[in-house]
C-alpha cells in the first residue's frame, strides 16, 4: 500500500487567494489517507495535493455521486456523465479571494480522482449546485454549465459564479463573473386590455450598469418586442424578436414594457410568465466569426456602372438642373441592399460587418438614407448584427456634403457603437470610444476565450479613412488633401492604438487599394506577426501575399502580410463578401480560416468558396 502526492491544479488569474477546508472524504477499503494540503500557488495555478493511495472502487463512486446529486460533475480526460469507479474522493468547502474581497462556497466541493483508458489518473469536481443556478439568479445566462456559486463571507455585496473547462489531466481551468440581479417583470401571454402592443407595466433599467448588454430569459417557444413608453409621441419599438437567452445591446430607458408577446406552435405558456432581464458581464467569445465588404455604390445601376460614360471624368457634384435629376433616376438601385441583408444573416455573415467604404456612389444626396433608416435598423436592432463603416472616394462626392457618409461614420463613432459590447471593447482599458478628435478613424478589441484556455487572446480591429497612411479629417470631402502634420492622420492613430503585445491579431482596414501611405504603415507594423489588410477600391475580390520586399504591398521583418481585396458588392446581379473565421487550437495558436462567398440575385442561399486555413502564433508573454 503506497501513498501517493495527488496534485490537482486550478487556474484563475481573477482570484488572489484560493483555500479548500476538507470536512469528510471516501477512499478505496485498504487505501491510505494522510489528509489534504493547503493551496498554493504553482505554475500559475493554484495546486492542491491529496497525500493518498491510488485504488479505484465503486464505492469511492457512489459516495461521489451521492454528495453531488441533484447537481452536476465534470471531468478531465475521458469521461461520462458519472464515474464507475474512483481512487478517492473529499469534501470541502471553497474560499477565494477576488479584488480584495473574500467569497466562500454556497455548497461543498467534492473533488475525486478516478482513471481512465489510456492511463490517466483524471479528476472529477461537483457540487449540488453545479449547473443548477436558477432563472433569475443572475448567472442563468453562463453559457458553460458546470458553474457552482459563491457567496461574500461578510454578508455584503453580491454573490460570484466560478466556470470550470478542462485544462489538462490534472488541470482545471476558472473563469470568474460578477453577479448582477436581474429584473423581472410579469407578463402577460395576451395584450392587456384597451392596450393595441402592451403585455406589461414599465419597467426601467437605468439602475442597471451602464453600457453592459442585456440578456432576456423567458419560457421556451416565446418571443416578444420590447418598446418605450413615449408620453407625448408614438411609442417606439426598441427591440424585435426578443426570446429566451437573446443578447441585445444596452438601453438606458425608464418605461420600457414587453409587447406583441407570441408563442410558438405546439408550446404551452401560463397566462402570465416572467421575463427577466440582466446586464451581461463580458468575458470574451469561443469563436468569432466576421465578414468584410466593400464598394457597395448605392445608386449604381444594377450592372454595376458608377460613372455615367458620357460624363467623361466631369465630377458628378458639378451636374444641375435636368442632367442632375436624369442622374439620380438612372442611379438609384437599392437591390444591393436587399441581397446583402440576405447574404449576411446566414450562418456565412458571422457577428458583424466590416464594409470598407464606397457605401454609395456620391451622385444623390439620399443615396445613404436606406442603408442607415433601413438596412441598419434590420442588421443591429432586430438581428444584433453590428456594422463597422468606413468611407471611401465616391462616398465624399455627394452633392452636398452634409449628406455623405462621412459625417455619418462619424457620428456613429461618437454615439452609437459603444453600446455594440459585450463583444466589442474600446480604448483605453475598454473605458472609452477609441476614435480619433474628428471621430475619422475608430478601433474596437474582441476576446478570443477558447475552451479550455485561462487566457484570452486579442483581436484588433482598426478602420482608417481614407488610406492607410494619410486622411486629413479636417477636410475629408476632398480626397488628396492629405497631410502628415494633422495630428489626426491614421498613422497617427494607429501610433497610439496599436497593442504593445506585437503578437497580437490585427485588421486593418481601409479603402484604398494602393500604395499611398503604405510606408509609413509598414514602419509602425514592423515586428508585428499578425497583421491582416481589409481593403476596397479596385472592385475585385482576391486575397495577395506579397513577396518579401515588394514595396506595392507592405511586409515586415520578412514576414509578408495577408492582404484582402474585398469589393464584391456593387453588381447587383452578383454580390460577394468575404468571411472569416477564428478558433483557439491551442494556449497559444488561433486557427483562421477565409473563404469567398457569393449571392446572386434570386438566389434563396449563399455559394461557398473554398476554404483556406492558417495557424496564427500568438506569444502572450511578448512586450
Amino acid at each position: 500500500m503506497k501513498t501517493h502526492d495527488n496534485d490537482v491544479y486550478f487556474f484563475c488569474n481573477e482570484i488572489s487567494s484560493f483555500r479548500f477546508d476538507v470536512i469528510g472524504h471516501s477512499i478505496t477499503s485498504g487505501q491510505s489517507f494522510e489528509g489534504v494540503t493547503e493551496a498554493c500557488k504553482d505554475s500559475g495555478g493554484w495546486k492542491i495535493t491529496v497525500k493518498a493511495g491510488r485504488k479505484g472502487s465503486g464505492s469511492v463512486a457512489g459516495w461521489f455521486k451521492d454528495k453531488v446529486l441533484p447537481g452536476k460533475a465534470t471531468a478531465t480526460k475521458n469521461h461520462g456523465d458519472w464515474p464507475d469507479e474512483l481512487n478517492f474522493a473529499v469534501e470541502g468547502t471553497l474560499l477565494v479571494v477576488a479584488d480584495g474581497k473574500e467569497y466562500k462556497s454556497n455548497q461543498n466541493w467534492i473533488i475525486a480522482q478516478g482513471h481512465t483508458a489510456g492511463g490517466y489518473n483524471n479528476w472529477w469536481l461537483g457540487s449540488k449546485d453545479m449547473g443548477n443556478l436558477g432563472e433569475g439568479s443572475g448567472f442563468s445566462f453562463l453559457s458553460n454549465e458546470y458553474s457552482v456559486t459563491l457567496s461574500p463571507t461578510d454578508g455584503k455585496g453580491e454573490q460570484i459564479a466560478l466556470s470550470f473547462t478542462e485544462k489538462d489531466t490534472n488541470e482545471f481551468n476558472m473563469q470568474l463573473t460578477k453577479q448582477h440581479r436581474g429584473l423581472e417583470v410579469s407578463c402577460h401571454k395576451e395584450k392587456l386590455d384597451g392596450q393595441k402592443h402592451r403585455c406589461s407595466d414599465n419597467f426601467s433599467t437605468k439602475l442597471f450598469p451602464k453600457d453592459k448588454p442585456f440578456v432576456w430569459m423567458c419560457p421556451d417557444g416565446v418571443t416578444f418586442t420590447v418598446m418605450e413608453a413615449k408620453k407625448a409621441a408614438t411609442d417606439n419599438t426598441v427591440f424585435k424578436n426578443v426570446g429566451n437567452r437573446t443578447i441585445t445591446p444596452y438601453k438606458d430607458a425608464e418605461n420600457l414594457y414587453i409587447a406583441d408577446v407570441k408563442v410558438s406552435s405546439g408550446m404551452s405558456v401560463e397566462d402570465v410568465f416572467t421575463v427577466t432581464v440582466c446586464p451581461v458581464t463580458y468575458s470574451g467569445v469561443d469563436e468569432l466569426t466576421f465578414s468584410s465588404i466593400s464598394d457597395l455604390h448605392l445608386g449604381a445601376t444594377e450592372e454595376g456602372d458608377i460613372v455615367p460614360p458620357e460624363t467623361k471624368g466631369v465630377q458628378l457634384r458639378d451636374y444641375q438642373g435636368e442632367d442632375k435629376a436624369l442622374i439620380e433616376e438612372k442611379y438609384s438601385s437599392d437591390r444591393r441592399l436587399v441581397n446583402l441583408e440576405k447574404a449576411l444573416l446566414e450562418k456565412e455573415g458571422g457577428s458583424f460587418t466590416i464594409i470598407q467604404g464606397d457605401i454609395t456612389t456620391g451622385t444623390k444626396n439620399n443615396q445613404l438614407d436606406k442603408y442607415k433608416d433601413c438596412f441598419i435598423p434590420v442588421m443591429e436592432q432586430e438581428n444584433c448584427m453590428p456594422m463597422c463603416e468606413g468611407w471611401g472616394n465616391h462616398d465624399v462626392y455627394c452633392f452636398s456634403f452634409s449628406a455623405n457618409v462621412g459625417n455619418f461614420v462619424k457620428d456613429r463613432n461618437r454615439d452609437v457603437r459603444k453600446n455594440w459590447l459585450p463583444d466589442f471593447h474600446f480604448g483605453d482599458n475598454d473605458s472609452k470610444d477609441a476614435a480619433d478628435k474628428e471621430n475619422g478613424h475608430y478601433c474596437f478589441k474582441i476576446q478570443l476565450r477558447g475552451n479550455g484556455y485561462a487566457d484570452t487572446i486579442p483581436v484588433n480591429f482598426f478602420m482608417l479613412n481614407l488610406y492607410p497612411g494619410y486622411g486629413n479629417l479636417d477636410h475629408p470631402e476632398n480626397e488628396y488633401s492629405r497631410s502628415k502634420n494633422n495630428p489626426f492622420y491614421s498613422a497617427e492613430f494607429l501610433k497610439k492604438y496599436l497593442p504593445e503585445n506585437k503578437d497580437e491579431i490585427i485588421f486593418i482596414a481601409f479603402h484604398y487599394n494602393d500604395s499611398e501611405g503604405y510606408e509609413s504603415l509598414d514602419e509602425l507594423c514592423e515586428g508585428y506577426t499578425n497583421v491582416f489588410l481589409l481593403t476596397g477600391h479596385d472592385h475585385s475580390n482576391d486575397y495577395i501575399t506579397p513577396n518579401v520586399g515588394k514595396s506595392t504591398y507592405i511586409t515586415t521583418n520578412g514576414k509578408s502580410i495577408v492582404k484582402f481585396v474585398c469589393a464584391g458588392g456593387m453588381n447587383t446581379q452578383e454580390l460577394k463578401f468575404l468571411t472569416v473565421n477564428l478558433k483557439r487550437t491551442g494556449e497559444k495558436t488561433v486557427q483562421m480560416t477565409y473563404k469567398w462567398v457569393t449571392r446572386c440575385d434570386g438566389d434563396e442561399s449563399n455559394t461557398c468558396g473554398d476554404e483556406t486555413s492558417i495557424v496564427l502564433n500568438y506569444d502572450k508573454g511578448a512586450d
